[in-house]
């Protein structure tokens, strides 16, 4: 069911928004659950917008930040503006103090709405984000 293409939120390498049209003349017309295993940013998943996905990745944070957004959207978007609101004038500071806070929470195995946060955080301010 295909209502309307949502662009990725998130960058990721090994996108497969310019496959889109190859991958998308090979589907079946009809299908019951749609499957994706290397969901990454999503651009064939929000291209097709099915009413039942199935996703996963080898990535816990980018599953943890799927899972958040299901679960929690508003918490994700407060987390994220609080971020993006707390930036000092050092932008570079607080970037690499907010990473080493993502490392950290890694270390201890806690996928939790900050993480999914700190997690698109640093994905949209690092080098190419």
């Amino acid at each position: 069911m295909n209502i309307s293409p949502i662009a990725p939120f998130i960058k990721w390498a090994g996108g497969k928004r310019q496959l889109l049209p190859q991958i998308s003349a090979r589907l079946p017309e009809n299908y019951h659950t749609y499957y994706e295993p290397f969901v990454g940013g999503g651009a064939v998943l929000f291209a097709l917008c099915p009413e039942c996905a199935v996703i996963n990745d080898i990535n816990g944070s980018l599953v943890n930040l799927y899972r958040q957004i299901k679960l929690s959207p508003e918490a994700i978007i407060d987390a994220v503006e609080q971020l993006d609101g707390e930036a000092e004038t050092d932008r570079k500071v607080f970037y690499y103090a907010k990473r080493a806070a993502y490392n950290e929470k890694m270390m201890k195995g806690e996928y939790d709405v900050e993480l999914a946060a700190l997690f698109l955080y640093i994905n949209k301010h690092c080098f190419n984000g």
